[in-house]
């Protein structure tokens, strides 16, 4: 009788642990369920937008930032390797003074103009000093440097420049008196008088080369007579 009981309820029990073990089951999944899906209309609604996207949607800024890289990579690249005057020529035609400065950066001025002859041929010199000068409010340090070198380095007899480098001295004549003007109690005016003073020299000169000729011409003909 005792074994006959003892059976009834062990299978009783087991009857029931299954069915509590059942139940138990199922409320566990809905509840996973519930939780899983707040958790996904939370993620839905305060997940922020990728950086990548908002990137995209301004192509141009990236294009820019990337192509002056690219650019800058190159013209360091040329200027390593001994190619000077192939370097400041590719920054200066890229109409892109970020890219100028940038090579200006990376070339001490005095190494650059010490190699005899001057790496830098006269038509790549006068479109350096015409650029850096354009604006003389910003890195005026580097732009001083540079253009006190080139203005020593300028061959005033080269054919190729001669109608133009008078234009371009008397442009940065101009700007450099513009800024004395404004800042007359600056360091930096007081450098840039001095570069006034050599680019004015330097138009005296080409205007009396160019007027040696026809006075010589004169002076043969009045002879003749």
């Amino acid at each position: 009788i005792r074994e006959t009981i003892r059976s009834v309820l062990r299978d009783e029990t087991t009857v029931i642990f299954r069915e509590l073990l059942t139940t138990q089951k199922s409320d566990i999944n809905n509840l996973l369920q519930q939780t899983l899906t707040s958790k996904s209309t939370i993620s839905r609604t305060t997940t922020p937008i990728p950086t990548s996207s908002i990137i995209v949607s301004s192509p141009t800024i990236i294009n820019t930032s990337s192509t002056l890289d690219i650019k800058q990579q190159h013209v360091l690249k040329v200027a390593r390797v001994g190619q000077l005057n192939q370097a400041f020529e590719f920054a200066l035609s890229a109409s892109d003074l970020n890219l100028v400065l940038y090579l200006c950066e990376n070339v001490r001025p005095p190494e650059l103009f010490s190699i005899q002859p001057c790496p830098l041929q006269p038509p790549v010199l006068l479109s350096l000093i015409q650029q850096l000068s354009a604006d003389l409010n910003t890195h005026q340090e580097l732009k001083y440097r540079y253009l006190h070198e080139a203005l020593i380095c300028l061959d005033l007899s080269h054919p190729s420049v001669r109608d133009y480098l008078q234009t371009v001295l008397i442009d940065l004549s101009k700007k450099l008196h513009t800024y004395i003007q404004a800042n007359p109690s600056t360091t930096m005016a007081k450098r840039f008088q001095l570069l006034l003073m050599a680019s004015q020299g330097l138009v005296q000169k080409i205007v009396q080369q160019r007027a040696t000729p026809i006075i010589q011409t004169t002076t043969s003909s009045s002879s003749s007579k």
